[in-house]
């Protein structure tokens, strides 16, 4: 099954040469600020040709700035656009000509019937199908109330790996993309996803903290839920997933539950995000 069906699009309207999802490779999102500076394109761009040229599909937006540029490297491979208007709508206009290769090498895709045109609610929704489809979310620029960091949100409360690719500290549009490196997102230093390093933690020394840790799943989980699937109190479980959220372990969603922060396990550069 190709992505998450609690967040797929509910018509499944779509456009291109795949009939269905399922027979797109891995996918994966690059996504980012519209107002991205050249050096922002490029690192999008070239992030998009490397995935692709490694089987995988890039899904984005196909926005202005970092999504269109993630799109237009990763042609002529395959890559997904998810609208927040209609398949048959192109948004933004100026995207006319990305919009008619993605229809010849790829797919568009939209919850929205045709002839529905984009308006400013439409994108969370949007976005919210980009984290469901996608294994892994790459977010190459955001200013600290970007969008982009709402997709990674839903993105981590959907198990996924987010990756980031991080700025100077004095320009706006790597705040956001800082700040989830600070929070335990994947670093990006190359384009090549070969080369995408980690800031890892040891795993638990203390047997009960590593026994708890392995019986947790990737997806978020509340205390009743972690203390049925290791077989333990709630009362004891509590504070055990508070020393683990503490070492950097586990992190904490937007609902309460908490999650295994991906990626996190003994120091080392991981090979290859494809």
């Amino acid at each position: 099954m190709c992505g998450d069906r609690r967040l797929a699009p509910r018509h499944r309207v779509r456009a291109g040469c795949y009939t269905h999802l399922t027979q797109l490779p891995r996918l994966g999102a690059i996504f980012g600020s519209r107002r991205a500076p050249a050096n922002g394109r490029r690192v999008a761009r070239g992030l998009g040709a490397s995935w692709a040229g490694r089987g995988r599909c890039v899904v984005s937006g196909m926005a202005m700035g970092i999504d269109a540029e993630a799109h237009r490297g990763a042609l002529p491979g395959p890559t997904a656009a998810v609208l927040g208007s209609g398949v048959d709508v192109v948004s933004p206009p100026r995207n006319r000509t990305l919009y008619r290769k993605i229809v010849e090498c790829g797919v568009v895709v939209s919850e929205f019937a045709p002839g529905v045109r984009a308006e400013p609610h439409h994108f969370p929704r949007r976005n919210r199908i980009i984290a469901a489809l996608a294994r892994d979310v790459i977010i190459v620029e955001a200013s600290r109330r970007s969008g982009a960091l709402i997709t990674a949100e839903i993105a981590l409360d959907l198990g996924r790996e987010v990756l980031a690719v991080p700025g100077p500290i004095d320009r706006p549009n790597s705040e956001g993309t800082n700040r989830l490196i600070a929070d335990g997102a994947t670093i990006i230093v190359e384009t090549a996803p070969d080369d995408v390093m980690q800031y890892t933690v040891p795993l638990p020394e203390e047997p009960d903290l590593r026994q708890l840790l392995s019986a947790l799943p990737a997806s978020p989980v509340t205390v009743e839920e972690a203390a049925r699937l290791s077989r333990r109190d709630a009362e004891e479980v509590g504070p055990l997933l508070t020393i683990l959220e503490i070492r950097g372990h586990l992190t904490p969603t937007r609902d309460g539950r908490v999650m295994r922060t991906p990626g996190r396990g003994s120091m080392a550069v991981r090979e290859g995000a494809a």
